[in-house]
């Protein structure tokens, strides 16, 4: 639990800004998507992908689900997010949760 609080607030001080700043989004909106972000990468990638496929696998489902996600989101809520601001997104989002990664290993080798 203590591991999806973090994945959530890494996700949130990284998503939120860059969605104020590229998609001129409301602080509501901002931390709705990166909320959804948070909970669909927890649920996807840290409970199903990443005891299967290993930590790489796990980073570039990372990517490929922020941009997927940031790219319908920004659809239904009509924000204008190209292709350069979608990977702008995309991998700082990535290479955060791959730091929860790293954090949730270095705490199964402790206990």
């Amino acid at each position: 639990m203590v591991l999806f609080l973090v994945r959530l607030i890494a996700t949130g001080i990284v998503a939120v800004p860059l969605l104020v700043w590229f998609a001129d989004a409301g602080l509501p909106a901002s931390l709705f998507t990166a909320s959804a972000l948070a909970v669909l990468g927890w649920l996807v990638v840290d409970r199903l992908i990443l005891p299967l496929a290993g930590r790489t696998v796990a980073l570039l489902s990372d990517a490929a689900l922020a941009y997927a996600f940031l790219w319908f989101a920004g659809d239904v809520m009509n924000w204008p997010l190209g292709l350069w601001e979608l990977s702008a997104a995309a991998l700082p989002l990535a290479f955060v949760t791959r730091l929860c990664h790293a954090l949730g290993q270095a705490e199964s080798f402790s206990t």
